[in-house]
């Protein structure tokens, strides 16, 4: 091209940003965000409601059937508990009456009625533990006058099994804050079951107290327990060995009754132990309070024992 040069020409172009920079279109983001972000938490918040409505529901169900079990517990153990002492008494009755070898038979029955009433007392009572219906009223208690009588009433048991049964008391006399019937009723348990799981050897019931507890030592030289096994030793029905292949007789319930009686009492219980060796289960209660200035006579344990022997007598001779 040999022509002249034209004057120079520009030209300015503008590119739109894209849609998604748009104030509007981040605007409806932002709203389509929060409208989604409320629905999922609606609907969260629904299914969680739904939840709860389903538990509520079946918790409801499970209350109203443990309250049958326990109306149903409550009446069966009067109904059952009356003919046990009916088969106790008159089982009493023919033992001074026989003579030889029927009076092995009449032990037989009041082995087993004895037996049979204290599977049912643990279920009944430890019903009433798990429902708070037991009541309790703490009063000062000489915990060595408790402990004597306890160890008094399983010197049978253990002389038959050919074993050694003592207390020593080193309390001079302390009172503890305590239910003189539950600790009966713990101690009881407790010196039970050291006698049933020692083949050979002695229990042995130490008291010792200081300025702000009293404690109560059960030692025996029995089987002892699997370190494993203790975390679950006071929980109700678990016992070391079950089934056909268990070697001692038992419905798991005694060690959970214990330690429910003991906490209602304010006070706490330990167990140590080695297997092939023996086993020391330890409680421990407060001492007297200020306010508490009444002890008990010492042979509340007696008067107890007598006044339950003087009901048997009486249903006997009806």
């Amino acid at each position: 091209y040999g022509g002249p040069w034209s004057d120079a020409a520009t030209a300015s172009l503008t590119v739109a940003s894209p849609f998604w920079q748009r104030w509007w279109f981040i605007l409806l983001a932002g709203a389509f965000l929060v409208c989604a972000a409320r629905y999922a938490i609606q609907l969260k918040l629904r299914r969680v409601r739904m939840k709860n409505e389903w538990l509520e529901k079946h918790i409801k169900r499970l209350e109203e059937a443990d309250q049958i079990k326990n109306d149903f517990l409550s009446n069966m153990s009067h109904e059952i508990r009356t003919p046990i002492a009916g088969i106790l008494g008159f089982a009493g009755v023919l033992r001074e009456e026989l003579c030889g070898e029927h009076v092995e038979f009449a032990d037989h029955i009041v082995a087993s009625a004895t037996r049979l009433q204290r599977t049912l007392d643990s279920v009944l009572e430890l019903a009433q533990l798990r429902n708070d219906r037991l009541e309790i009223e703490l009063s000062p208690v000489s915990v060595g006058a408790e402990a004597e009588s306890a160890v008094r009433a399983m010197a049978g048991a253990a002389e038959q099994k050919g074993l050694s049964i003592r207390t020593e008391d080193l309390s001079r006399g302390a009172l503890a804050v305590a239910h003189p019937d539950h600790l009966a009723r713990v101690l009881d348990i407790l010196i039970f079951n050291a006698v049933k799981f020692t083949d050979e050897g002695s229990v042995v019931v130490r008291v010792d107290a200081t300025d702000a507890v009293a404690r109560i030592r059960i030692e025996d030289t029995g089987i002892g327990i699997e370190p494993e096994f203790i975390p679950y030793l006071f929980e109700p029905f678990k016992q070391a060995s079950s089934g056909v292949s268990r070697t001692h007789e038992g419905n798991g319930l005694g060690l959970s009754i214990t330690r429910r009686l003991v906490g209602l009492m304010g006070g706490e219980i330990s167990v140590a132990s080695q297997p092939g060796v023996g086993s020391v289960f330890t409680v421990s209660l407060p001492r007297q309070r200020a306010d508490m200035t009444s002890a008990p006579a010492p042979d509340a344990p007696a008067r107890r024992r007598t006044s339950s022997r003087r009901r048997l007598d009486t249903f006997v001779r009806k």
